[in-house]
């Protein structure tokens, strides 16, 4: 097994928490355009694409995909059918220093391709806690192919190659998927009249307010 050299090694340096938890869509209608994914519907609960920076090797470039949630370094991970090529960014060259510009939301060929539901080419299944993959759809309504593996686990893979590995350079991030069915709605206030009382409680009521909580994902 090849050891990697920390000289090499590629980084990925924001996001900088490992597992990262994907913002959710809530609020299509937006103007702002925080629900505009290239690779997922604009619904409540899909997964919003999101700023990555990294380091590498100066002069080489770097691309970044979507893998499923098997570890690199198992026996039989591949490049091809654990990746999902069909979510690959455009390249970028690390500087001399070794930093590489940043792939921002919003650009088309240049946002990492994080979706929920079926992969793109079809080879597997990133589902948040919750979906079912028998179901055929996720609770936010993506299509599930229940015939591949589903993970909710998947990983975005930082590498100077997407169609072979490199086990002394690439780098990985866990990806935590939204929760929230497209039935929901953003979390906001309730406010719950309540009867008058027995207990002498007079042409009044008692106001309590409530907040919805979404459910929380685990690392």
């Amino acid at each position: 097994m090849v050891s990697a050299s920390p000289a090499f090694a590629s980084t990925i340096s924001n996001p900088n928490t490992n597992p990262f938890t994907v913002s959710e869509c809530t609020n299509p209608a937006a103007s702002s355009g925080t629900c505009d994914n290239t690779y997922a519907d604009n619904n409540v609960g899909a997964p919003v694409a999101f700023q990555v920076n990294g380091t590498g090797v100066a002069g080489k470039t770097y691309f970044l995909e979507i893998c499923d949630g098997k570890s690199p370094s198992s026996v039989g991970f591949n490049a091809n059918t654990d990746c999902d090529s069909g979510t690959a960014t455009t390249g970028h060259v690390a500087q001399s220093d070794g930093t590489i510009p940043g792939w921002a939301p919003g650009n088309t060929f240049d946002e990492v391709g994080v979706f929920r539901g079926q992969s793109p080419s079809d080879l597997f299944n990133c589902l948040a806690p919750g979906d079912v993959a028998a179901s055929g759809t996720t609770l936010a309504g993506e299509p599930i192919d229940s015939s591949k593996p589903s993970w909710t686990n998947c990983q975005m893979r930082l590498a100077q190659n997407t169609t072979t590995l490199n086990a002394g350079d690439d780098s990985y991030l866990t990806l935590s998927i939204p929760n929230q069915p497209a039935s929901q709605v953003p979390d906001s206030p309730l406010a719950i009249l309540l009867p008058v009382s027995a207990f002498g409680l007079l042409g009044g009521g008692l106001l309590i307010a409530r907040r919805r909580r979404r459910a929380s994902l685990a690392a």
